[in-house]
This record gives structure tokens, C-alpha cells and sequence, in this order.
């Protein structure tokens, strides 16, 4: 009986004292309205299940968007903004916290901090989110296809002209792309 209980001890204190690191990327992007996935990993890794996991944005430890405590996520806890849209998909056995966040805002932009506690050590880390709006997105394909089209249009031009200094430069602005004729030779310019 007595080396039962020894036994029992030393499991216990090895398993509160577990130390552990916890690793995340810089950085994630991802596209406005789209999903992402905010990677948070134990190292060395341990089953985290016993553990709370707290992910919140700028250091606001008191108002997680989400909550992993007494082995569930905590539902009614945190930033409404966030619920329904957050949550945890990692493997926690495995030493997984990885948050998915859906339809992302643009307000959801910023650092995020994974904090993982055991009984007699925490580690946390932050990553940041940038959210890239569609007008960003739109304008690097707006930027190519007006590459294209002046070049296209120079070929033509050159071919059926010989001048070489007929292009277009194109302009972003709120609503579309502006292009403007430039470097026309004197007899196309009205």
C-alpha cells in the first residue's frame, strides 16, 4: 500500500510540473470574409486537455474570444463579437490550440494571444492577423490585367505604326482602375 501511494505522488507532481513553450507563427493573412486558422502549439508537446486555453486580442486577457477551461470550450464567455465565429481545432491532446476564426472583419485585424495554463506553469504567445479587404485583392488583378492589355496594345501599335511610345499607365482608384493614354506620338493626340 505504502509504495501504491508513492507512486501516485510522483505521477502527480511530474504531471503539475510540466513546462512547456508555446509556439505560434509572426504572422497569418488571410482574405476579408474568408476563414483562417491561427496556429498555437505545445513544445515540447503535452496533452493539453487538463489545461485552460485562453485566446484573446490585444492584451485583453479579460475578455477572451475563446475559453477552454474544465475540459470544454466555455460558450457564454468572452467578446460576443466573436462567438459563433471562433473556435478551437486543435488536437489538445496532442498539444494543439489552434483557433479557427470564420468570417473574418476587418476589425479583426491585430495581435492574438495564445496563452495555455497548467496547474503550475502558463506560457503565452501572440500572432498577428492581417485581413486583406477585396479592394486589395481586386487591385493586384486590376494591376495585371492593365499590364496585359498595355502591353497587347503597344504590339499593336508598334506593329501596325512602327512607334514604340504608345503605352497606357493605369491608376487605382476607389471604385476601378483609371487608365490614362500616355507618351502618344504627336499625330494621335487630338
Amino acid at each position: 500500500m505504502l509504495f501504491l501511494w508513492i507512486r501516485v505522488t510522483i505521477i502527480l507532481s511530474i504531471s503539475e510540473a510540466v513546462k512547456f513553450s508555446v509556439l505560434v507563427p509572426n504572422s497569418v493573412s488571410a482574405g476579408l470574409g474568408s476563414s483562417v486558422i491561427l496556429p498555437c502549439e505545445l513544445s515540447p508537446s503535452y496533452d493539453a486537455k487538463t489545461f485552460e486555453v485562453h485566446w484573446y486580442k490585444n492584451e485583453d486577457y479579460n475578455n477572451p474570444i475563446l475559453l477552454y477551461q474544465n475540459l470544454k470550450v466555455q460558450e457564454s464567455a468572452g467578446d460576443p463579437q466573436y462567438r459563433g465565429r471562433v473556435s478551437l481545432i486543435g488536437e489538445l491532446e496532442k498539444g494543439n490550440a489552434s483557433l479557427k476564426l470564420e468570417n473574418l472583419r476587418l476589425a479583426d485585424r491585430g495581435e492574438y494571444m495564445c496563452h495555455v495554463e497548467g496547474t503550475q506553469w502558463y506560457d503565452r504567445a501572440n500572432v498577428s492577423l492581417a485581413v486583406k479587404a477585396g479592394d486589395e485583392r481586386r487591385k493586384s488583378a486590376a494591376t495585371q490585367t492593365c499590364f496585359n492589355i498595355n502591353r497587347i496594345w503597344m504590339e499593336s501599335v508598334h506593329h501596325l505604326t512602327g512607334y514604340q511610345s504608345v503605352g497606357f499607365h493605369c491608376n487605382w482608384t476607389d471604385d476601378h482602375p483609371q487608365d490614362e493614354r500616355t507618351d502618344f506620338p504627336q499625330s494621335f493626340k487630338a
